[in-house]
């Protein structure tokens, strides 16, 4: 996990994430990779917040928010790496 610290996801935060989540979904495979990394790096914050919220009150919450965040970030990470190596050719 990275290093996330404060309160938890706040709901403001994971509105703004759904409304990203749209205008991606509206953009289909059009999407630009780079916003989609980005989306998917934020996103893997929220739910870094959501895991340490409540590593204590529901740990099995926190274990699948803690996995879903993992995923998010390694799939940010490889589409980066693979929108930048696109850029280098």
């Amino acid at each position: 996990m990275t290093d996330v610290t404060g309160d938890s996801a706040q709901v403001w935060q994971i509105a703004d994430l759904l409304a990203w989540c749209r205008r991606l979904q509206a953009a289909g495979p059009g999407a630009d990779p780079t916003e989609v990394a980005a989306y998917q790096a934020a996103k893997a914050e929220v739910m870094e917040r959501i895991a340490i919220a409540n590593a204590t009150n529901d740990p099995d919450l926190a274990d699948r928010a803690g996995a879903q965040a993992a995923q998010l970030r390694r799939a940010a990470d490889h589409d980066h790496h693979d929108d930048t190596r696109k850029d280098s050719t």
